[in-house]
């Protein structure tokens, strides 16, 4: 199988020749496009056995999906070398605001306010009509890689649902399930989260794939033996609808010990 196929065919409950491996942060159709002398490295070893996403605007958004036509920003703050949004959501029963914040050195964003937070917000948020976006159209594929074909997944909203969530989600896999998940990552073992991979995947019992479960502080900062311990105990529990994958990808430059730890995380 290629890294598209096993891919999705482990998404989608289906056989796969082994586990796939998901490395964050190394989404790339070629060494040559990463950035960092320890990211090309890692890819020339198993670039070609990674896959690589070809986004596809879908204008999904967290806030029970209105056209973006609907949301403008209003305001933008740089605070503590954060950078503070507002956005304001047009209803036909008046506007609806909220407030995220960005770290721009590691591009993680959080919301500091919901634009939902009483019953009537949600007949607000209720009252927006569907109106298709003036942009949207389906994905240019006049400028793939030759590589797409074995390695390319278009990466879009609807299709197969892959939900993305740190931290503790031990109460979690029953209500994705339940919604139609098909894929939740990144299962984050204690004491970083609250579940193991093994627990996961008992909770999942083969209704959804889970993915996970290496840290990214592991690769970071510990030795080589704790890596391999962690990748040898993300198997626990058996290898039905599961991905190998890292938590996060390189949020800096590449330490050497990072490198040996990838390194020694392949191998094992």
């Amino acid at each position: 199988m290629n890294p598209r196929d096993r891919l999705l065919a482990a998404l989608r409950g289906h056989p796969v020749d082994r586990v796939p491996l998901v490395l964050e942060g190394f989404h790339y159709a070629s060494p040559e496009a990463a950035e960092g002398p320890g990211k090309r490295e890692i890819l020339e070893r198993v670039g070609d056995q990674l896959h690589f996403f070809h986004g596809c605007p879908s204008y999904v958004n967290r806030y029970f999906v209105p056209p973006p036509q609907r949301i403008q920003e209003t305001d933008r703050e740089k605070r503590n070398g954060h950078v503070i949004v507002t956005r304001e959501i047009d209803t036909p029963w008046g506007s609806l605001n909220a407030v995220t914040g960005r770290n721009t050195s590691t591009n993680t964003t959080w919301t500091l306010k919901y634009p939902v937070e009483s019953l009537e917000d949600v007949e607000k948020i209720r009252s927006v009509p569907w109106e298709l976006p003036p942009n949207l159209a389906p994905p240019d594929l006049s400028s793939l890689s030759e590589a797409f074909g074995q390695r390319g997944i278009v990466q879009t909203g609807g299709a197969l649902s892959h939900i993305h969530c740190h931290g503790r989600i031990r109460s979690t896999p029953e209500w994705i399930i339940e919604r139609g998940g098909d894929f939740t990552e990144p299962v984050e073992p204690p004491p970083d989260g609250d579940i193991t991979f093994a627990e996961a995947k008992a909770a999942a019992k083969g209704r959804i794939t889970v993915g996970g479960n290496i840290e990214a502080r592991l690769l970071e900062n510990e030795e080589g033996d704790a890596v391999e311990k962690a990748v040898r105990g993300a198997f626990k529990g058996g290898k039905n609808r599961m991905v190998l994958q890292t938590t996060a990808g390189p949020i800096s430059a590449m330490t050497k010990r990072m490198v040996e730890n990838y390194h020694r995380m392949i191998d094992a």
